[in-house]
């Protein structure tokens, strides 16, 4: 069974979902949601889309590097590929079930990245650290 292979001829220089001048896109929550996953085949130091395609409950397969380490847990939300190559990746799609993920599960995780959490949490680090130093 080999993958789709694309017609030869020049390739587009940006694939899949983007946003355009950093203004949000209200349709990719139902883009990522129709999906049966999103493919993550870069190292970024935090991309968001994965954190956003879990929250519309679809797992990630991410290459094993940068922020995807952070947002993508192996077997629960995701699944890693290394190294960074066609057939690695192509590896990682062909033994992929979308069906061991629950959306539950996804959603579950991607609240973890929500800002009133990041800011909860920041300012515990920040009392903690200001109560070591005091003290």
């Amino acid at each position: 069974d080999d993958l789709p292979q694309l017609p030869p001829g020049p390739r587009p220089r940006r694939h899949g979902l983007h946003r355009q001048r950093g203004q949000p896109d209200d349709r990719l929550p139902d883009l990522y949601a129709r999906a049966a996953a999103f493919i993550l085949p870069g190292q970024e130091d935090f991309g968001i889309a994965p954190v956003e395609a879990q929250a519309a409950g679809r797992p990630v397969i991410a290459l094993r590097a940068g922020g995807a380490q952070e947002t993508v847990l192996d077997g629960r939300t995701g699944v890693f590929f290394w190294p960074q190559t066609p057939e690695a990746l192509a590896d990682a799609v062909r033994c992929f079930d979308p069906s061991g993920f629950r959306p539950e599960t996804l959603r579950a995780h991607a609240r973890g990245f929500d800002r009133s959490i990041f800011e909860r949490r920041m300012k515990e680090v920040i009392a903690e650290s200001w109560e070591a130093h005091v003290q």
